[in-house]
């Protein structure tokens, strides 16, 4: 249910996003109409509203998944939080380094996903290693929760 509430709220809040995107980008550049709208179909803005679509929904399948496995709301929060803030540490580290550990995070692969990360940046994996590695999160996140909740008396 939480999956199917955020990709609606994410669908409309892309819709009307794009929506007023293109009301201020006509109006701004004082162009038609049909060059904004042709700006707004062309696949990097279907990427990039693709992205901002799945961010929400797997952030917070994280969120559910980290409640039921840490066995409270505080690391259902903090779950997302986590990733995010390791996200962001990541990238203030040196090259080297960051280039290893920003790739293997969930939000690399969304960026990588709606191409918001730079093909030499060290956020960028690509669009199918980027597919593969949020499946393989929320799948882990998933079993792991699971497992817990496998492992609890009732």
């Amino acid at each position: 249910m939480i999956v199917v509430i955020t990709a609606v709220a994410g669908v409309l809040a892309a819709v009307v996003v794009t929506a007023a995107g293109i009301i201020l980008a006509a109006a701004a550049a004082q162009t038609g109409w049909g060059q904004a709208l042709t700006v707004a179909g062309s696949v990097d803005h279907a990427r990039l509203a693709l992205g901002s679509v799945l961010l929400p929904v797997v952030f917070s399948l994280l969120a559910v998944f980290g409640a039921v496995g840490f066995r409270s709301v505080a690391g259902g929060v903090l779950t997302p939080l986590a990733f995010l803030l390791g996200s962001m540490l990541a990238g203030w580290l040196p090259t080297s380094l960051a280039s290893v550990l920003q790739p293997l995070l969930p939000l690399a692969a969304v960026h990588s996903l709606s191409g918001v990360a730079e093909v030499d940046g060290t956020e960028y994996i690509g669009e199918l290693p980027a597919l593969v590695l949020l499946v393989l999160w929320v799948a882990g996140a998933a079993f792991l929760a699971v497992w817990r909740l496998r492992r609890q008396d009732f």
